[in-house]
């Protein structure tokens, strides 16, 4: 049965394909929230299903919507094909919609990487949330299922001694990062300092305004001027993306996963194959992913160690993929 109910999904999703069979191949259709809800009651009501099974199979499909962000940084116009990270920086180059929203907030939202650190005092509720949702709101709090970081650099193409052409002693690389909405934040405009429950919900821009977003990955730190942002000196395992191969001189565009279902111990041989290929030898347990709440922000960011080392950022792309 749950065989033939599958099937009937996969042909359901075809014809429910906007884009036609012949731009299928090119453009993937992506549900959005409501084509995951009416393909539920599409199945329900043909095959008189549980509702435990028809999560299931469209788990097993992994029907969910989903949202994309993106920055190039190849400017055609000046001719610049990258952009370059010089030793010891810690730079956030991407920002997610927020977990649950498939669209940025802002035009400047997805980039803006100034936003000052800052202790999360009071975290914006999830009703607020699904006050503007609706029923596109995810009806678990951790809904999310898989990401896939998409990211195109190299290093400074010289160098690296007996390492060169490994991962091994790479000092750029790129983080994961976390942020949350918090109610305590100041903002710049008087009227965003409003909590997040006195905030018109018809404006997203306003209902969560992104200068109220703190960071909690990487955690803020006492400098000696202030606040600063935590950054360790070499690559964190739980949190690295992937590092550049060692005195690379062509840029390499890497594809990496977190699912919901990543289950490899940080001490395992797997995980030492992860850090083989680059990546975090701590991320490949999925907690990242299993902890996301519905509101939470990922950013990404691009970092370098030691005089020499430069991070040399052509493109970065993140898509968030989420149950309903």
């Amino acid at each position: 049965m749950f065989r033939q109910a599958y099937d009937y999904v996969i042909n359901q999703i075809g014809a429910m394909n906007p884009l036609g069979p012949a731009t299928q191949q090119e453009r993937p259709f992506e549900p959005s929230p409501v084509d995951v809800l009416v393909l539920r009651v599409m199945i329900q009501k043909a095959r008189a299903l549980p509702l435990e099974i028809v999560n299931s199979i469209l788990e097993f499909a992994e029907y969910w919507p989903c949202s994309h962000s993106s920055v190039d940084y190849r400017n055609p116009v000046t001719g610049h094909e990258s952009r370059l990270f010089r030793h010891d920086s810690n730079t956030m180059v991407l920002r997610t919609p927020p977990i649950g929203f498939r669209n940025p907030l802002t035009d400047r939202y997805s980039t803006d990487g100034t936003l000052p650190p800052g202790h999360i005092g009071r975290g914006c509720k999830q009703e607020l949330f699904e006050q503007h949702l609706g029923k596109a709101m995810p009806p678990l709090r951790n809904p999310v299922r898989k990401i896939v970081f998409t990211i195109k650099s190299r290093d400074q193409g010289w160098g690296g001694g007996p390492s060169s052409g490994s991962y091994h002693g790479s000092y750029t690389w790129f983080e994961a990062g976390l942020e949350k909405f918090d109610d305590d934040a100041k903002c710049p405009n008087k009227k965003d300092n409003e909590p997040c429950s006195h905030q018109p919900i018809d404006k997203p821009d306003h209902f969560l305004p992104y200068c109220k977003l703190r960071s909690v990955q990487p955690p803020p730190r006492e400098g000696e001027n202030g606040l600063t942002h935590g950054h360790n000196l070499t690559p964190h395992p739980k949190y690295m993306i992937q590092c550049n191969k060692v005195a690379e001189r062509s840029p390499i565009t890497y594809s990496v996963t977190w699912t919901w279902l990543d289950d490899v111990l940080p001490d395992s041989p797997e995980a030492e194959d992860l850090a083989l290929f680059g990546r975090g030898s701590a991320t490949g347990d999925g907690e990242f992913v299993r902890n996301l709440e519905v509101g939470d922000v990922i950013t990404v960011w691009a970092k370098s160690r030691f005089p020499g080392w430069v991070n040399n950022v052509y493109s970065v792309k993140v898509s968030v993929y989420w149950a309903m």
